[in-house]
C-alpha cells in the first residue's frame, strides 16, 4: 500500500542519518578525513573498513527500550592500502572477494585468537592454535622474551553468488609460511551489510588498463612529486 510505501522510506532514511551520525562520531578531529587523504596522497586510493558487534542479547524477553539503549554496533578503521587487494580489480565499488593481509606482532595474533575463542602459541619452530578450554604448550623461548616472531592476520570478505549473503573469513599464519599450506580459520561469519565491508576511496585518477595493482592508482601528490624531483635536478646540475 501506499501507507507501507512511505514507512519503508522514512526506514531507510533513518538508516541513512544513523548510518552517517556512525560515520560523524568516528570522525572527531577529522582523524579518518586526515586517513582518507593520507591514503589517496601517498597510494591514490584510502580504504575504510566497517566494523560491527552484534549486541549480547538478555536471557528473558526483550522488554522496552532495550535496543534504543545499546551502543551503535558499526564503526570504522582504516586498512593499509598496501596490505589489500580485490577481485576484479575494475570494481571499486564492490568488489566479489577482498583480502586483507596484515603482518602482526605475536602479542597481537594472541589477542585476535584470544577474541575468537582459541589460544596461539609457538613452539619448536611451529605455531600452535588450540580451543580455550584446551591445555597449551609452553611457548618456546624466541616468543617467551620479547619475541621477534611476526604472524599475519588475513581478512577474506567474499560474495556467496548461490546465496547473495557476503561471507567474512579471518585467518592466521606465521610469517614465512604460506596461508594455503600453514594457516588456521579464527572465524568465519555472515556480513550484516549488503555489499563489501571494505570501502575503496581512490584519488580520483585510476589506469583501468594497468594489470599492476600498485601501480592503478596515482597518488595525488604525484604531480607534487614531479615537480620537487625537477626542481631538484636543476639544482644541483
Amino acid at each position: 500500500s501506499a501507507d507501507q510505501g512511505t514507512r519503508a522510506k522514512d526506514d531507510v532514511e533513518d538508516i541513512r542519518i544513523a548510518s552517517e551520525y556512525s560515520y560523524v562520531r568516528q570522525n572527531k578531529a577529522k582523524v579518518m578525513d586526515e586517513v582518507r587523504a593520507e591514503g589517496q596522497a601517498l597510494y591514490g586510493v584510502a580504504i575504510r573498513r566497517q566494523l560491527w558487534k552484534a549486541p549480547e542479547m538478555p536471557a528473558g524477553e526483550v522488554k522496552g527500550d532495550w535496543y534504543g539503549k545499546q551502543p551503535w554496533p558499526f564503526s570504522w578503521v582504516a586498512a593499509h592500502p598496501v596490505e589489500c587487494s580485490w577481485f576484479p580489480d575494475d570494481d571499486s565499488l564492490n568488489p566479489d572477494v577482498f583480502f586483507q593481509d596484515s603482518q602482526v606482532s605475536y602479542m597481537e595474533a594472541r589477542r585476535k585468537t584470544k577474541e575468537a575463542g582459541k589460544k596461539l602459541s609457538w613452539r619448536d619452530n611451529k605455531m600452535l592454535l588450540v580451543g580455550n578450554d584446551e591445555p597449551l604448550l609452553e611457548d618456546s623461548g624466541d616468543t617467551r622474551a620479547g619475541t621477534n616472531k611476526k604472524f599475519h592476520i588475513v581478512v577474506r570478505d567474499m560474495l556467496d553468488k548461490e546465496t547473495g549473503k557476503r561471507k567474512i573469513t579471518e585467518y592466521v599464519y606465521p610469517d614465512g609460511g604460506v596461508l594455503e599450506r600453514d594457516g588456521e580459520m579464527l572465524s568465519e561469519d555472515i556480513s550484516p551489510l549488503d555489499r563489501c565491508s571494505y570501502r575503496i576511496c581512490p584519488a580520483g585518477t585510476q589506469f583501468h588498463y594497468e594489470t599492476d595493482p600498485h601501480l592503478r592508482y596515482r597518488p595525488s601528490a604525484y604531480h607534487l612529486a614531479v615537480l620537487i624531483r625537477e626542481h631538484n635536478y636543476w639544482i644541483t646540475i
